[in-house]
């Protein structure tokens, strides 16, 4: 039995399912339009002046294209061809109601030569996983852009690699800029990739990235991650090998700001750059290795969880580190304005000072000390090799030829006397010893005091000094 005939469709049913011949030739006039621009641009890059006869190969014109005419799709493709063809793959040109059949590319067949506009290349990667910009080398570029301003490449990438580039030997990706971004990625899923850069090699110089900054201010990689609710790495390194540098960055800035590495975290328990290696950070400089700076309050009192290994540089200029967790922790102040800093022992003991008469060395005032006697004596003297800048001195104070009873004390130059003592005694004509530290005032000076009446002399060696 023969299936019976469809109903006639209305005038206004035609109407609505085929399109209007005048309204789809618009259409691919239009294209039209736009290819005969693009060919006239590739004749001025060419040298050569427009034209506007047949293609020599199809005799087909772009006004013919904009009549109506269908080109042969299937013929020799030259330059014009080419154009012809992408108008209508362009348009998805229906013409009488019969749509042009294109056949779909196959992933190898990518585009070569220069490529001028903007963008001159877009990619765009599958949603899930795709790559939007790919390039495979043996050797030189497997994506190379250049950009006087603006962004040499640039990849976006919903999941997957915004941009990816695979080389055995050369650069995967290279992107130089005049001013602008060379490389730039975003990926806007936790599992993507904005850019990313691969090295296998096993043996010699390897690189999985490598940027450069020329500009005495410039920053050669910049990597950001947005708020988000779990972890986030800006820039992530790893290298297996035993030698291997998983980050590397370098400033060669003869002025102006040069930052090798920069990591920045705005969480308060967040970690701007983080290293694990069996050598986690090494740092190179002919002036500075490492700089502290920021506004942190001191730790003792800003009631943070803190970990042991912290080191604080505060507002106070005083340096911390925290040897115990908790909140705020256990901390030790290594050094400040007000601490003496690290003691520097001397070479060899060096007396700088002797009261009794014909001794060495032969300076200062050679007579016994008298009650409320005050002599300011200085470190530096008989080259005992402490610093006129030095903090404080470790010294050994000797008493001799004593009265019956008193003490000596030593403190800074530049104050009054404390009330302290040092050095005391109870028995006449005896010799007593004793080892201490003292502040320095100006020039690496201190004072020595006496009470006592009878008198006495003093002895005094250096033994090392506080910077």
């Amino acid at each position: 039995m023969q299936p019976a005939d469809p109903a006639p469709r209305t005038t206004a049913e035609s109407r609505r399912a085929e399109p209007d011949d005048d309204d789809l030739r618009q259409v691919v006039a239009a294209q039209a339009e736009m290819i005969d621009a693009l060919r006239r641009r590739l004749d001025a890059l060419e040298g050569r002046e427009p034209e506007a006869e047949a293609d020599e190969e199809t005799g087909t014109t772009a006004a013919d294209v904009s009549d109506g005419a269908v080109v042969d799709l299937g013929g020799p493709t030259s330059r014009r061809n080419l154009m012809t063809k992408g108008v209508a793959a362009a348009a998805g040109a229906v013409i009488g109601g019969t749509a042009i059949g294109l056949a779909s590319a196959a992933p190898a067949a990518a585009a070569a030569g220069v490529f001028d506009g903007n963008p001159a290349v877009t990619g765009t990667a599958n949603p899930t996983s795709g790559v939007g910009v790919s390039g495979v080398t043996t050797f030189g570029y497997g994506v190379f852009g250049q950009a006087t301003a603006g962004c040499a490449v640039l990849g976006q990438a919903t999941g997957g690699y915004g941009v990816r580039g695979d080389a055995t030997g050369g650069d995967g990706v290279r992107g130089l800029a005049t001013s602008g971004q060379g490389v730039s990625g975003s990926a806007s899923v936790g599992t993507g990739i904005g850019v990313r850069g691969e090295n296998f090699a096993t043996s010699g110089s390897a690189y999985g990235a490598y940027v450069v900054t020329n500009s005495p201010t410039g920053i050669a990689l910049t990597a950001y991650v947005g708020p988000t609710t779990g972890g986030s790495i800006a820039v992530r390194g790893w290298n297996p090998s035993d030698a291997g540098i998983a980050v590397q960055g370098r400033a060669s800035a003869a002025n102006g700001l040069g930052v090798g590495v920069w990591g920045e975290s705005n969480n308060t328990s967040g970690t701007g750059v983080y290293a694990q290696a069996a050598k986690a950070v090494q740092a190179e400089s002919g002036r500075t290795q490492l700089l502290l700076s920021g506004t942190p309050a001191p730790p003792l009192g800003a009631g943070l969880s803190r970990s042991a290994g912290e080191v604080v540089f505060d507002t106070n200029k005083d340096l911390w580190l925290c040897v115990a967790s908790g909140t705020p922790g256990t901390w030790r102040r290594i050094s400040g304005p007000n601490s003496a800093g690290a003691l520097t022992v001397l070479a060899s003991t060096t007396r700088i000072y002797d009261s009794r008469p014909g001794t060495q060395p032969p300076t200062g005032t050679k007579t016994k000390y008298q009650d409320g006697d005050i002599r300011p004596l200085d470190a530096t003297g008989n080259s005992s090799g402490v610093p006129a800048n030095a903090q404080a001195v470790m010294i050994s104070a000797t008493a001799t030829n004593t009265n019956s009873g008193g003490f000596f004390s030593f403190y800074k130059t530049g104050i009054a006397f404390p009330g302290n003592s040092n050095l005391n005694w109870g028995l006449v004509n005896s010799t007593v010893a004793v080892t201490t530290v003292v502040a320095c005032g100006a020039g690496a000076t201190f004072n020595s005091r006496m009470q006592g009446f009878g008198g006495s002399d003093l002895v005094i060696d250096v033994i090392g000094y506080y910077l």
